[in-house]
């Protein structure tokens, strides 16, 4: 990570955001939250999706371990393994709601879909499909291929069943899916 003038390149204070764009601050952060920026030490920056993904698996995979229920999360005692606490309430900001800041209650389908990608993407977006549902299933959401209609490719050949993350679930649309698995059964059955 370079440096200019003392400021970690890529990473921008308060003062700088708000030099940039005409916004209040109320505007600014609510734009900034959906793209992962977070503030870390003063400075702002944006969280890579796998990091998010990877804490929010932790956060559940901790909770399963400890018996805590996922309706009534202890903010305060989430510390996931080598995160910033500010990444991990991020993820709970945008996984889970909260009524007094403190107790979180996780979107389990949101995060149950959130897995799944994560799971595939951390596999090179294929995998086998028994495999899949095995990590997949592992921290006991609820789980179910039609979670993932128009994101997932599941191909057969006999008993044996690949799963395929199509795209970026954020860029993907009816018609292009539709037409991406149109084409995929033509050229098998050609």
């Amino acid at each position: 990570m370079g440096c200019e003038g003392g400021q970690p390149s890529g990473l921008y204070q308060w003062k700088d955001l708000k030099s940039m764009p005409q916004a209040t601050d109320e505007e600014l952060n609510s734009a900034l939250k959906p793209v992962s920026v977070v503030e870390i030490n003063g400075y702002w920056g944006i969280v890579h999706d796998l990091c998010i993904s990877r804490v929010l698996y932790s956060l559940v995979w901790k909770a399963k371990a400890l018996n805590w229920s996922l309706s009534s999360l202890d903010g305060d005692r989430f510390h996931p393994w080598g995160c910033s606490p500010a990444v991990a309430r991020h993820c709970l900001e945008l996984y889970a709601s909260t009524t007094n800041g403190k107790v979180w209650e996780l979107d389990t389908k949101r995060v149950s879909l959130e897995l799944a990608r994560w799971v595939l993407k951390s596999n090179g977006k294929r995998m086998e499909l028994q495999k899949f549902m095995d990590h997949w299933s592992y921290v006991g959401l609820p789980v179910s291929l039609d979670m993932l209609k128009e994101e997932i490719l599941v191909e057969k050949h006999g008993d044996h069943a690949c799963i395929y993350l199509l795209s970026d679930h954020k860029t993907l649309t009816s018609g292009f899916v539709y037409s991406l698995i149109c084409v995929h059964t033509y050229i098998l059955t050609f």
